[in-house]
């Protein structure tokens, strides 16, 4: 589907999203905490100038 400018893409990224969550995430958006205890967690590296301001 062609896109329309920023509002365009931006819809269409959003019913992108939508779909998926449906779909794909249903116990999450039920409000289910499960899959926290098989979540891969990414680990995060600061670099210097970030960490001096956290």
């Amino acid at each position: 589907m062609p896109v329309q400018g920023y509002t365009g893409h931006m819809e269409r990224e959003l019913r992108a999203l939508t779909r998926q969550l449906t779909v794909a995430g249903q116990d999450i958006l039920e409000g289910s905490t499960e899959w926290t205890k098989t979540y891969h967690w990414p680990t995060l590296t600061l670099d210097a100038e970030t960490a001096a301001l956290l």
